[in-house]
């Protein structure tokens, strides 16, 4: 599917949901459930960011360009989270939309687990990108960034 079209499905599905159980607890799911999706999207991604240009033999050749390392790693962690961009505006925008018509609390969380969901993108990304730096593979960088991450979350 086109980018527009995952948007469309997301945005209704949140507001199908939304609209047929207006309660907290299923704003709470659906708020946990896209800052999971998204997270992981991002972490598996910039966890194969370096790894997968030195398995393709195009790393050197990035580096001799005109950035030095640390924009290049930070254009790769940037993309990373911009691709998950679209998606969190179209989970936002029908959650507060359905969570007015409902009218509770939920008006407060949403925006707050949206703006969590942020960090944890880029908490996620960080770890993945300096796993990739690391790592031989993409595999042991994806293996080493899932147990990086629940060791930060359970410490």
């Amino acid at each position: 599917l086109q980018r527009w079209a995952k948007c469309g499905l997301l945005a209704g599905i949140v507001a199908l949901v939304g609209i047929a159980w207006p309660t907290l607890e299923t704003f709470l799911v659906m708020a946990v459930l896209q800052l999971t999706l998204c997270t992981l999207f991002v972490g598996l991604r910039a966890a194969g960011a370096i790894t997968g240009e030195r398995e393709n033999g195009t790393w050197e050749s990035l580096l001799t360009t005109h950035l030095d390392a640390y924009q290049i790693v930070r254009g790769k962690l940037w993309g990373q989270i911009d691709a998950v961009r679209p998606y969190l505006l179209c989970y936002l925008v029908p959650a507060l939309l359905t969570a007015l018509w409902s009218g509770g609390w939920e008006i407060l969380w949403i925006p707050y687990l949206w703006l969590a969901s942020w960090v944890t993108l880029y908490h996620l990304g960080a770890i993945g990108i300096g796993c990739s730096i690391k790592a031989p593979s993409t595999w042991q960088s994806i293996v080493l960034t899932l147990t990086t991450f629940v060791g930060s979350v359970v410490s």
